[in-house]
């Protein structure tokens, strides 16, 4: 991902706080990688970034990452962990998500996953999971 529009990859528009998932000639697909706002850690760590010159938001000595899942792998290795994986992280970011409680609405715009798989998935871990239904049961009389 870059700073600006491109054909190879996502990029982040630090004007709007926006960051694109997608590049411009890449095709869609059942994946959804729709744009979200960048959030604030992360904007002040890009902002400084591309004042240092970067061009990429993802680089390694000064060269944009050609294959960030062997990047990642790669990482990961050098780390000496297991069992990490993007989507181990994504499931990770949403479960903190909910549990802080934003809305399964808004977790599934900014995650970029269905609000159907979220309620399904994750919906446990928000804090007012089946609140209606302990209040009921609250409310419930005796006799």
């Amino acid at each position: 991902m870059g700073f600006e529009p491109n054909t190879v990859g996502g990029w982040f528009d630090l004007n709007q706080n926006i960051m694109h998932r997608m590049g411009e000639d890449e095709r869609k697909t059942k994946k959804r990688r729709t744009p979200a706002p960048i959030p604030r850690k992360l904007a002040a760590h890009l902002r400084r970034w591309r004042a240092q010159g970067c061009i990429w938001a993802i680089e390694y000595d000064g060269a944009r990452v050609a294959n960030v899942k062997r990047a990642f792998a790669s990482a990961v290795n050098a780390a000496e962990l297991s069992g990490v994986t993007p989507h181990t992280l994504k499931h990770t970011a949403i479960t903190w998500a909910l549990q802080r409680g934003v809305s399964t609405w808004d977790a599934a715009g900014f995650f970029s996953t269905s609000q159907e798989t979220i309620e399904k998935v994750y919906g446990h871990h928000a804090p007012d999971y089946m609140q209606s239904a302990r209040d009921a049961m609250d409310r419930v009389s005796r006799g």
